[in-house]
């Protein structure tokens, strides 16, 4: 268990509404694995043992996007949690168990089973990567960051969020029969490059997918059966398109784990290391071969300049006065795009001065502002200077 102080949003020193909390203990070495919306604003953390022992604990790091935050306390009379292999398939109607302290009833218990696999349903919380557990479960508020284990006491997940028939109250409605837990599959990766470095390194595969059903009349003749999302879109230069996949391919495994949906494939590839070698199994309709292939992936560095590609940006440094004059331009402050594509009047020599109202003066300054705003919403206001002089704004997409 576990509770924090600090200002809520009005700026009362009441604690906010999910002041406290539940985790686990992930390792000897002292660190707690808990949510991030549990202890994001946090000015102090306590860590409450099950012996009872209160201790401090200082926040490693977290990742807001799969709301998954790392812990650290002294690491005495710890007995760390035993994890399931990431690789232990889970099967709907596997029997599991909440842990965590719901209503502050500190250290409770819930039985229930695995009522559905690779769903979406945080945003609310503004989780954006998204491939969870749900369970029947009884998991109320103060149950956010406890552990979900199976029926041999290994942690399979971690309990997140709750589906309520009250809208758009997150955390604070009651159990309604459907809670969300984090897949272990998706914890590991993200944990140890927290407790490695502090920060988290997403990868990206460079490929645009639609659902099977929205995809019916755009590939109908792919006359295709069964579960996985079509690729409808291949980006230039990237893993995927390094790997040989193909638009129309239907992607149907990761790491033979079954996919179902985009929000899920996106959520088990970001979490993976850029460099990490993984295999996808595919449907791809050809004649003269077999339809279903493997293929591996190498995953590199997303980076949240690549969706200014979205614009037709391919290429951008930070401005300097040779760079204007070389495409007859005013020189201003900011990011110039050096190569475009699709719309001349804003391909190259156009300047980024601006992401909302935050002045730009550099590449680094432009991604970092792009990924500050990134963890609070799924577009920003970019304003730029186009190559005849004209001042303007585009918006941009960040998912």
């Amino acid at each position: 268990a576990m509770s924090r102080k600090g200002e809520d949003r009005f700026g009362s020193q009441t604690p906010p509404h999910d002041a406290s909390g539940s985790g686990w203990v992930y390792d000897k070495d002292g660190h707690i694995i808990t949510n991030y919306h549990v202890v994001g604003d946090a000015d102090d953390i306590e860590v409450q043992l099950s012996s009872g022992d209160v201790l401090q604990a200082d926040l490693i790091g977290a990742d807001p996007e799969t709301d998954i935050a790392v812990l650290r306390v002294e690491p005495e009379r710890l007995h760390p949690a035993r994890r399931a292999d990431v690789d232990t398939p889970l099967q709907q109607g596997d029997r599991v168990y909440a842990f965590g302290s719901p209503f502050d009833f500190r250290f409770s218990m819930s039985s229930g089973i695995i009522s559905g696999l690779g769903r979406s349903g945080g945003a609310s919380l503004g989780i954006r990567h998204q491939d969870f557990i749900q369970v029947d479960a009884a998991i109320n508020p103060g149950n956010s960051g406890g552990p979900l284990t199976d029926v041999h006491g290994r942690v399979i997940g971690m309990n997140t969020a709750i589906a309520t028939n009250r809208p758009n109250q997150g955390n604070e409605g009651q159990f309604s029969g459907i809670g969300l837990a984090i897949p272990i599959s998706m914890i590991e990766p993200i944990v140890s490059q927290i407790i490695e470095s502090g920060t988290v390194t997403k990868s990206f595969l460079g490929v645009t997918i639609e659902e099977l059903e929205r995809s019916t009349d755009r590939f109908s003749s792919l006359d295709y059966q069964g579960h996985g999302v079509v690729v409808t879109q291949v980006r230039p230069d990237s893993p995927a398109s390094r790997a040989g996949i193909k638009v129309r391919d239907i992607i149907t495994h990761v790491e033979e784990q079954v996919v179902t949906n985009t929000t899920q494939l996106t959520a088990r590839i970001s979490s993976r290391r850029p460099g990490d070698h993984v295999e996808l199994t595919i449907w791809r309709a050809e004649a003269d071969r077999q339809p279903v292939q493997t293929v591996d992936v190498v995953l590199e560095e997303w980076d949240v300049l690549l969706q200014l590609q979205r614009l037709g940006f391919t290429r951008i440094e930070t401005a300097t006065a040779d760079h204007a004059d070389s495409f007859n331009v005013e020189y201003r402050p900011g990011a110039i795009v050096l190569e475009g594509r699709y719309d001349v009047a804003m391909g190259p020599g156009t300047i980024i001065t601006h992401v909302e109202n935050r002045r730009v003066e550099t590449v680094e300054e432009l991604r970092e502002q792009l990924n500050i705003r990134r963890q609070e919403r799924d577009a920003v206001i970019l304003r730029l200077v186009l190559p005849d002089g004209r001042e303007t704004t585009r918006p941009l997409l960040l998912l």
